[in-house]
C-alpha cells in the first residue's frame, strides 16, 4: 500500500502540550523540559560577556544553569518525541478502507476471468519442466536398478559350478566306468592343457599354483621355481635343469591346487610322458604345516595319537585328533555323538617313477602313507586285503615305512614306449579311492597304462594290538593334487 505523507492537520502531533510524567525515551530530566512555545529567553538578545558578574571567570557559560537548562529545553526536543509515531496508522494519513485502490491490487488479486487468455497462452512442456521430470525419472531407475534389478540380474547371469565337468573335452569324455565294479562315474574336472605358454605363479591361473622353495623334507637336490613349468603342445611340461639356485644344483618345478581345488573320494587320471629313457635312473613342500599332521589318516584317542610311537619320539603327534584338551580349539566336524572328527594330513601318490632291475626298465611306486604305524611297519597285506590283477607287471613294494610314516605300495612296470626319449607316448597314472573304513567299503584303486594296477582295501589298515592303535580309514580328508615334480610331459 501506498503511504502519503502527513499534512499541515498531521503536525499536531509534534505539539502536543508536555507532560511532567517522566519519559523513558527522553533525553533530559523533566524538570529541564521547556514549556512549549517561544521563551522570554528567545525574545531578547543574549547577554554579553561584559554583562556577566565579575564572579565569574571569562571561562564560564554567559548562561545561568536554571536559564540555560530553560534555553537548551526550548531548542533541542527529544529524539523519542520528534520521531515516535502513532500505532494507529490511520493518524498517519493512511486509507485503510478496503474500498480503496492502489495500482498494484491485480497483482495481489488473480482474476480467472480476466487472466484467462493469458494462462491460455503458456505450455507445460517447458525446458525447466523437463528437467526436473527427468529428473525424478533418472532417481526412479536408478533405485528400482538397485534394489530390484540387480538382485536380479545376479541371480540370472551368475555362473554356478558344472558337475558336467572338464574342459576341452567332447561329450563322450564326460563320464567314465569304474575301475573296480564298473559303475558310472562323472567328471567334476579336467584341464587338458590345450592353451599354449601357460605360466602358474601365484594368481596366473584358477586352479594350479607353482611353489617357489625346496623340498626339504626328501632332501631333493633341486629347487622348485615356477619358471620351470608351462605348456606346449597341448601338454603340460616340466623341466629339470642343471643351474645353481639358492645354494642347489638343480631347478625343477611343482604345480599344486593346494586351497583351489580339493576332492573327498573319486578318481584321479593323467596321461604323462616320463623324462628321459626307460634305462636310466633318472602343500606338499611346507614341512611346518605336515607337522603333526602328515601322513595320518585316524580317528581315534589312543596311543596312536600320542609321540613315541616307534623310535626316538617320532613321528609327531595327532596334534588334530578327535580329543582336544585343555579347551583346545578344533576346526570340526562331530560325529553324532558329539565327538570330534580327527583331523589330519593323509598322502596317496599317483607314482613315483624309477628304473630298477636287470636289464634297467622303468617302474613306478604307487602307494599310500599312513600313521600310526603298524607294528614293524608291516600291514595286513593278506589275501582279501589288497588285489593285484597282473603279478608280472606288479610286485608289492618291499619298503614298508619308516620312523615319520608307514606306506603301503605297488610297484609296476610301465609302458616302455612313453618315455620322451623312447617313443614319446603317454600313459595314463591315477587312483580311483573310497573314502571310509572296512564298514563303509573303502578302497584305493592305482591305474598304470590306464589298467588297475593294483587295490589296497581298508581291511589291510584296521587295529594293531601290538601297537594298541586302531582302525586306520583309507583318507576322508579334502585333498589337493600335485603334479609330478620331475621333468616331464603331463597331458
Amino acid at each position: 500500500m501506498a503511504f502519503r505523507p502527513p499534512d499541515a492537520t498531521q503536525r499536531r502531533f509534534y505539539a502536543q502540550a508536555a507532560s511532567n510524567a517522566p519519559s523513558t525515551a527522553s533525553l533530559l530530566p523533566p524538570s529541564a523540559r521547556a514549556p512549549q512555545g517561544v521563551q522570554a529567553a528567545f525574545a531578547s538578545a543574549p547577554p554579553s560577556i561584559r554583562t556577566v558578574s565579575s564572579t565569574n571567570s571569562l571561562n564560564d557559560s554567559p548562561y545561568s544553569g536554571a536559564a540555560a537548562g530553560r534555553l537548551y529545553a526550548s531548542q533541542i526536543q527529544s529524539i523519542s518525541d520528534k520521531f515516535s509515531l502513532s500505532p494507529d496508522p490511520q493518524s498517519w494519513g493512511t486509507d485503510l478502507s478496503p474500498n480503496h485502490h492502489e495500482p498494484d491490487d491485480f497483482l495481489h488479486n488473480p482474476d480467472p476471468r480476466r487472466d484467462r487468455k493469458c494462462d491460455r497462452g503458456g505450455s507445460v512442456l517447458t525446458c525447466r519442466g523437463l528437467s526436473n521430470l527427468g529428473c525424478l525419472v533418472f532417481l526412479a531407475v536408478g533405485l528400482v536398478a538397485l534394489f530390484a534389478g540387480y538382485p536380479l540380474i545376479s541371480y540370472f547371469t551368475k555362473h554356478s559350478l558344472s558337475y558336467a565337468g572338464g574342459f576341452n573335452l567332447g561329450a563322450g569324455a564326460h563320464k567314465i566306468n569304474s575301475f573296480v565294479d564298473g559303475s558310472e562315474w562323472q567328471l567334476v574336472f579336467s584341464d587338458e592343457f590345450d592353451t599354449p605358454n601357460r605360466t602358474f605363479w601365484p594368481g596366473d591361473d584358477p586352479y594350479w599354483e607353482a611353489v617357489d622353495l625346496h623340498y626339504w623334507q626328501t632332501n631333493d637336490l633341486e629347487w622348485y621355481y615356477p619358471d620351470q613349468v608351462t605348456t606346449r603342445g597341448g601338454a603340460l611340461e616340466i623341466t629339470m635343469v642343471q643351474r645353481p639356485k639358492n645354494n642347489l644344483d638343480y631347478v625343477s618345478a611343482m604345480i599344486s591346487t593346494w586351497n583351489k581345488f580339493c576332492f573327498t573320494g573319486g578318481m584321479v587320471l593323467t596321461s604323462v610322458t616320463l623324462p628321459g629313457a626307460n634305462n636310466v635312473v633318472g602343500r606338499v613342500g611346507y614341512g611346518a604345516t605336515l607337522e603333526g599332521l602328515w601322513p595320518y589318516s585316524y580317528d581315534n584317542c589312543d596311543v596312536g595319537a600320542v609321540a613315541n610311537q616307534t623310535y626316538n619320539g617320532e613321528p609327531q603327534a595327532a596334534m588334530v585328533n578327535g580329543d582336544p584338551s585343555h579347551g583346545e580349539p578344533h576346526p570340526g566336524p562331530v560325529h553324532s555323538d558329539g565327538t570330534y572328527v580327527g583331523r589330519s594330513a593323509p598322502e596317496i601318490d599317483i607314482f613315483e617313477s624309477q628304473i630298477t632291475g636287470s636289464p634297467l626298465q622303468g617302474q613306478v611306486s604307487q602307494s599310500a602313507q599312513w600313521a600310526p604305524m603298524n607294528a614293524a611297519y608291516e600291514w595286513k597285506n593278506i589275501t582279501g586285503n589288497f588285489a593285484i590283477p597282473n603279478s608280472s607287471l606288479t610286485q608289492l613294494n618291499p619298503y614298508t615305512g619308516g620312523i615319520f610314516q608307514q606306506a603301503t605300495s605297488g610297484v609296476t612296470t610301465t609302458n616302455q614306449s612313453c618315455y620322451e626319449l623312447s617313443s614319446g607316448y603317454s600313459a595314463t597314472y591315477g587312483y580311483e579311492y573310497k573314502p571310509g573304513y572296512t564298514s563303509d567299503g573303502g578302497y584305493i584303486s592305482w591305474i598304470t597304462n590306464d589298467q588297475v594296477a593294483w587295490t589296497l582295501d581298508a581291511s589291510g589298515m584296521t587295529a594293531d594290538p601290538q601297537t594298541q592303535i586302531a582302525d586306520r580309514p583309507i583318507p576322508q580328508e579334502p585333498m589337493a593334487r600335485h603334479h609330478p615334480s620331475c621333468g616331464s610331459r603331463s597331458n
